[in-house]
């Protein structure tokens, strides 16, 4: 919580060497966790980005 607002960041995120690193977030304006919709809109997301191959 900051003061009285909860805060809820939900982020796809790469593990790579014991360490997760996030590529894409999003801030829930809610309590709880995300819901199966929520994580398909940020899949979709992603999928939709242009990212080349390094």
């Amino acid at each position: 919580m900051f003061g009285s607002k909860d805060i809820k960041v939900f982020a796809l995120t790469i593990y790579y060497k014991g360490t997760s690193i996030p590529i894409l977030f999003e801030m829930l304006d809610k309590k709880g966790n995300s819901n199966q919709q929520e994580r398909i809109d940020l899949l979709l997301i992603f999928k939709q980005l242009k990212i080349r191959d390094l």
